[in-house]
């Protein structure tokens, strides 16, 4: 009778564990970037200003060589091909998102939820690197302006 009822009890401890992991691997691959579509739709608009500008380039060689009418040909051609790019590419993102979802898919809970807390540590991971190299670059300017 006791090793029943410590049976049931550890039972119903997976039970209440799994459940609570389903919960937060669900909470965080809905606030995680890497597996929303919103992402997909906010990304042209941190990359880019409302109007975007795109600094117009020559491929190498060309400046010296080409006429007016021919920089503003190159131009249009080059603007056509990088809207059709980034429609590619925007393809692209959606896809990698449906793969990890199915690979993630795979995963059981217990899984799901460590893959899920080492992503959210490396993510943090990353971004204190980044903090700390761009505090170091302002302080290496302020150290050169000064």
């Amino acid at each position: 009778m006791t090793t029943d009822n410590a049976l049931n009890h550890r039972v119903k401890q997976m039970q209440k564990k799994a459940g609570l992991g389903i919960l937060m691997a669900l909470a965080l691959l809905i606030a995680s970037p890497a597996f929303g579509q919103q992402d997909q739709t906010e990304a042209p608009a941190k990359n880019a200003p409302a109007t975007k500008t795109v600094r117009r380039r020559l491929p190498a060689h060309f400046s010296a060589l080409v006429s007016q009418k021919q920089r503003e040909t190159i131009y249009k051609v080059q603007a056509d091909y990088a809207a059709k790019m980034d429609k590619l590419r925007a393809q692209l993102d959606a896809l990698g998102a449906d793969r990890d979802r199915e690979i993630d898919a795979v995963l059981d809970t217990e899984q799901l939820v460590e893959v899920t807390k080492k992503r959210i540590e490396a993510k943090e991971k990353r971004a204190a690197r980044s903090s700390a190299k761009s505090s170091t670059k302002s302080g290496l300017k302020a150290k050169t302006d000064g």
